[in-house]
């Protein structure tokens, strides 16, 4: 086998490893968001609720052939950057360690599922990964060094909170950086800072250019109210203001739900019932701004948000099964009408047949997460190197950042967190493995 082959082995296997979930279903697994990301890429429309990179995305990886191509695309780039991610871990290239951890990840976590799922959600690992390996990858040349910061880049273009998270987590790198002088620090955050500075001006660009205005989001200000109807503030807003305010939503106020989903697409919220976004947009501004101005709602809003964050940093499990849409729903529709010769494919998945059953992954994603930790908590003296404390310093940041704007700025949902934690285990099988090659190499030395 040529030296060429065997570099790609761990990656092709890596992303048949991560394509399980796909082939186990029998098709890509679809989200409540994938027939939005489907209609935006193939129409060419600005969504006005998204990004709409990821429809681009999906759009041009499926070659308009077929979603499994987007899905092998996703799962080639995922594993990739997780290859590359244990192999700076390990200290050195072992193709058989690699595909050894990969395999482990794949079938005792959730990123198999994640990587499957036609949602930009697999680009939050990767965008954590690529952000890993810039800051800790010493080996990597200045072009690979590049690479890592252009996968990053593209990464932040495919998810709204994308830009957020990177921004907060830079910034601490860049504080870090000047306040332990280390050249390397401070110019790696400011490669990320300028990375998602310049993500937002090109999604503001484009939402200009759909007559949305030079903004982020055009429906910001929808998802923030929606967030004040999930703490309760909202209610308490209409019924102290709205005779003063004189809101048209106020004549719906009894269909709050607790639930900001609900505000935002039920027909029957009172965003709806009032005539939908483009008639209350300039109401839902208002809104925006104005019950935080009340001190007591600002003060509720602060310390729901506060809680927020701790149950999205415990909420690690999905529901028993992957949720199904109705076959004749417009949203399934959607999907499979743009291929349709994939469409028995989709009839006869696990998922559209309801019987995707995720039970067992959530026992074995638990006890690999718990394993593992103990095993490092308990032997990590014998385990460590230099910087593996700030390998999992910086997972730490990045794991609050993420549940703090997940919980926030949206709300709190069990694949915000699953997405990502399954590289906590994934890391600390990777030292492990580390330390038991390194016996053995020294086992085999002393013969």
């Amino acid at each position: 086998m040529s030296p060429k082959i065997e570099k790609i082995i761990p990656y092709l296997i890596g992303a048949a490893v991560l394509m399980y979930a796909a082939l186990y279903n029998g098709y890509p697994i679809y989200g409540g968001d994938t027939h939005a990301y489907v209609t935006s890429g193939f129409t060419g429309q600005i969504p006005f609720d998204r990004s709409p990179f990821y429809g681009i995305f999906l759009r041009h990886s499926s070659l308009a052939e077929s979603l499994w191509f987007t899905i092998l695309a996703q799962c080639l780039l995922l594993s990739y950057v997780t290859i590359k991610y244990f192999r700076m871990l390990l200290g050195k290239p072992i193709p058989r360690v690699e595909v050894a951890l990969m395999l482990v990840a794949g079938f005792l976590t959730f990123i198999s599922f994640v990587a499957s799922a036609l949602m930009a959600d697999v680009f939050t690992p990767i965008l954590f990964l690529s952000t890993m390996l810039l800051l800790f990858d010493e080996s990597a040349s200045p072009p690979q060094q590049w690479l890592y910061l252009g996968i990053a880049f593209v990464s932040i273009t495919m998810h709204n909170s994308h830009s957020a998270i990177t921004i907060s987590f830079s910034a601490i790198i860049l504080i870090y950086g000047l306040l332990k002088k280390s050249r390397r620090y401070v110019l790696n955050g400011i490669k990320l800072m300028s990375a998602s500075i310049l993500s937002i001006i090109i999604t503001c660009s484009m939402n200009a250019s759909a007559g949305y205005g030079f903004v982020f989001s055009k429906s910001s200000s929808a998802f923030v109210v929606a967030k004040y109807a999930e703490t309760g503030i909202l209610r308490t807003y209409f019924d102290e203001n709205c005779e003063r305010e004189h809101l048209r939503m106020c004549a719906f106020k009894d269909n709050l739900t607790p639930y900001p989903w609900d505000f935002m697409f039920s027909e029957y919220s009172p965003l709806n019932k009032a005539g939908g976004y483009d008639s209350c947009e300039q109401e839902l501004n208002f809104l925006a701004k104005d019950v935080l101005s009340v001190p007591k709602l600002r003060k509720t809003y602060a310390i729901h948000s506060l809680f927020s964050v701790g149950r999205q940093l415990c909420e690690i499990q999905e529901r028993e099964k992957i949720v199904s849409l109705p076959f004749e729903s417009f949203q399934v529709k959607n999907i499979w009408g743009r291929f349709p010769a994939e469409r028995n494919q989709f009839v006869r998945s696990k998922q559209t047949e309801d019987k995707l059953n995720i039970s067992a992954i959530n026992i074995a994603d638990n006890a690999f997460l718990i394993i593992s930790t103990l095993s490092v908590l308990l032997f990590f003296p014998k385990l460590q190197r230099k910087g593996d404390k700030k390998v999992y310093a910086v997972l730490a940041a990045l794991f609050l950042i993420n549940a703090a704007v997940t919980a926030i700025l949206s709300t709190v949902d069990p694949r915000y967190s699953y997405r990502i934690l399954w590289l906590l285990p994934a890391t600390n099988a990777a030292l492990i493995a580390r330390y038991i090659n390194e016996r053995i190499d020294s086992a085999q030395h002393s013969d």
